[in-house]
């Protein structure tokens, strides 16, 4: 039976160092793209609760390669940090399933080829992953009447578009 897979960015969690509060996300999932800039402060969950895509499959188990990078936006310079990882997606489960992902920020500082900065923040990233039946919708195509073959006895039937 197809499943339809919905992903979304629920949440984001600082720890670590501060190296600032202006923050944004950037996710690459599905071949969708979200990005999301958020204050976050030190310590803190930002529930986001925002889409990013969803696909059918007919596969029991689904993988999915996800990018997500951390930008902290600083009027100089910018504190980047990114992680690769995989979604594996059991499609037999109706409840949702989260996956979390550390992203590492460093602050980085340099002028006149002098680097220094030592503060490490660490971003927790929740993806959530809804599956549900598919559902296909059928045109209606003139008389307002679709004709359906039941599963259990093969019998036809005709319902209202």
């Amino acid at each position: 039976m197809l499943k339809s897979i919905r992903i979304k960015l629920n949440k984001v969690r600082y720890i670590g160092d501060s190296i600032g509060d202006d923050v944004r996300i950037e996710i690459e999932v599905l071949d969708k793209f979200l990005q999301i800039d958020k204050k976050i402060k030190i310590g803190k969950i930002a529930t986001i609760n925002q889409e990013i895509g969803g696909l059918e499959t007919d596969q029991e188990i689904f993988r999915a390669e996800v990018l997500i990078t951390i930008i902290e936006k600083d009027l100089l310079f910018n504190d980047i940090g990114s992680v690769r990882g995989n979604l594996k997606i059991n499609t037999t489960i109706t409840e949702p399933q989260e996956f979390i992902f550390k992203v590492q920020g460093k602050e980085t500082r340099s002028v006149l080829g002098k680097i220094w900065g030592k503060r490490k923040a660490y971003f927790e990233i929740t993806l959530e992953a809804k599956v549900s039946n598919a559902i296909k919708y059928a045109p209606n195509k003139g008389d307002g009447w679709l004709k359906i073959i039941l599963q259990d006895n093969g019998k036809t039937e005709a319902l209202p578009a």
